[in-house]
């Protein structure tokens, strides 16, 4: 009786999950929140003194925009941390957007020039008709003669 009652309630909650998961499905893509596929950027770069920083990049999608972004942190100091710390470094953003009606858009390059020894800079690409469907984000670092890029991409 007991290994009835149980597998009546097993039944009963699956048969639930299942159609709370079949109606948050929607089939225009307006206004529709899903579990995003993600992958991040994650680079090392050494410039002429051999200081070396490691780099991340991600890109996000928020309805009708899409953020991107490119930061650093210090991996080795070479020659002493206020060396490092004080040079420049350049951080650089890019995104490739695709909408739900199958339009595209590449957005405008976007950069910054920072010190210290972690940094980041962001972008979002915003003002758009439809919602954002994915985006492809391009992420480059450079500095004192060292440089290198990644890419991120969510949908």
């Amino acid at each position: 009786m007991k290994k009835k009652l149980y597998a009546v309630v097993v039944t009963i909650f699956l048969v639930g999950l299942m159609s709370v998961s079949a109606f948050a499905g929607t089939s225009n893509g307006e206004d529709e929140l899903s579990t995003a596929t993600t992958t991040k950027a994650d680079f090392v770069v050494k410039d002429s003194d051999g200081n070396k920083y490691r780099v991340y990049g991600n890109s996000t999608i928020g309805g009708k925009s899409a953020t991107v972004t490119t930061s650093y942190k210090i991996k080795l100091y070479k020659n002493g941390t206020s060396d490092a710390d004080n040079l420049k470094k350049k951080l650089t953003v890019q995104g490739a957007m695709t909408f739900y009606n199958s339009a595209q858009n590449i957005g405008d390059l976007k950069y910054t020039k920072v010190t210290g020894s972690s940094g980041y800079y962001s972008y979002t690409y915003s003002g758009f008709v439809y919602n954002v469907n994915s985006v492809s984000g391009t992420h480059k670092f450079s500095c004192n003669g060292g440089s290198g890029s990644g890419a991120s991409y969510t949908d």
